[in-house]
């Protein structure tokens, strides 16, 4: 149910013998949300909904479009939904004040607000505890600004920033991909030229520490810092003649 894949959740619940619940799950979006909501304000009234088991008033709840379950819940410490199946939550069962589904820009505006109000996890990377936003997270930031062909004032130094999905802040391999995929969309600030030559020069490096040599030499003579290319032959050439000498020796 919190990822959205309703079709499971339906047959799960049939399983279970909650044919109606599988009814109502296989029927959601059609218009039931406010039915359901009704008949759980009607079983309040009458003290039903003190018979009612919690794990299945979750999901009466969330059918309904209502997340104030979850929030209570994480409000009072759980943890066992991560941000990923919170944001699913609210993007398949929430509805923006309008009534209507959530945008993308809508939808991470109102996470946004749930994370500061301490009712929704933080959308943390899974490879560190340092509070860094995960890069999938990120990303989503910058969708409504690419579909939109706007401008965005988010940094490319930000959203590339390994600590937001590798464990170690040396590993840039991803990190130079990503950077070079994000510039050519161009919907990022761009790299100031010294972020460019320590991300290009950490990267060789760490081909280089890999043995990847040849890929290191590709890398030094397409960057976009400053160096002259000049300068950029000297290394690439110097790389070649330490590696290939290296190599001749095994």
């Amino acid at each position: 149910m919190s990822t959205g894949d309703l079709e499971y959740g339906s047959m799960v619940a049939s399983e279970h013998g909650y044919h109606q619940l599988s009814s109502l799950i296989a029927s959601h979006g059609g218009g039931c949300g406010e039915l359901i909501k009704e008949q759980i304000e009607s079983w309040r009234r009458s003290g039903t909904v003190e018979t009612i088991p919690p794990t299945l008033l979750r999901i009466y709840k969330l059918l309904s479009g209502d997340l104030s379950f979850e929030e209570q819940l994480y409000a009072k410490g759980e943890r066992s939904v991560e941000w990923q199946r919170r944001l699913s939550m609210l993007l398949v069962f929430g509805k923006a004040p309008d009534g209507k589904p959530y945008s993308l820009a809508t939808l991470l505006k109102k996470y946004d607000t749930d994370v500061r109000m301490g009712i929704a996890p933080f959308p943390s990377s899974r490879f560190t505890d340092s509070g860094e936003e995960c890069l999938l997270y990120r990303l989503l930031r910058l969708c409504p600004s690419i579909s939109a062909g706007a401008a965005t004032t988010k940094a490319l130094v930000d959203v590339i920033s390994p600590r937001g999905h590798v464990s170690s802040d040396h590993d840039v391999a991803f990190a130079f991909h990503l950077s070079v995929i994000l510039s050519s969309v161009g919907c990022c600030l761009e790299l100031s030229e010294k972020d460019k030559s320590w991300l290009y020069d950490t990267y060789v490096a760490q081909l280089l520490d890999d043995g990847s040599w040849d890929s290191a030499v590709q890398i030094m003579l397409t960057s976009m810092g400053e160096q002259t290319e000049a300068w950029q032959f000297v290394a690439a050439k110097t790389i070649v003649l330490k590696s290939y000498v290296d190599c001749s020796k095994h």
